[in-house]
């Protein structure tokens, strides 16, 4: 491992032009790819049945949606020492 780390680092340093050109370009194709697929990942309903957190979500779109069709509003929520 320390031979191969050692040409390793050679390699870099005697190339040290191309090697950031290359790290440029794979960073580049890697935040192109996140950039596209995120996309199509938030468009996405992530939904799994039966856990905790779709329970706790379930009961939190439920409250909310609910309550901002009732009329609650911001003064509802400050604490009367507050007011």
């Amino acid at each position: 491992m320390t031979k191969f780390l050692g040409k390793l680092s050679d390699f870099i340093y005697h190339h040290a032009v191309a090697t950031i050109a290359l790290v440029i370009v794979v960073l580049g194709v890697v935040g192109g790819v996140a950039y596209h697929e995120g996309s199509n990942f938030s468009a996405a309903s992530l939904n799994i049945k039966g856990t905790e957190s779709q329970k706790a979500l379930n009961v939190v779109k439920k409250d909310y949606t609910t309550s901002a069709t009732s009329g609650a509003s911001e003064k509802n929520c400050v604490p009367s020492k507050i007011r």
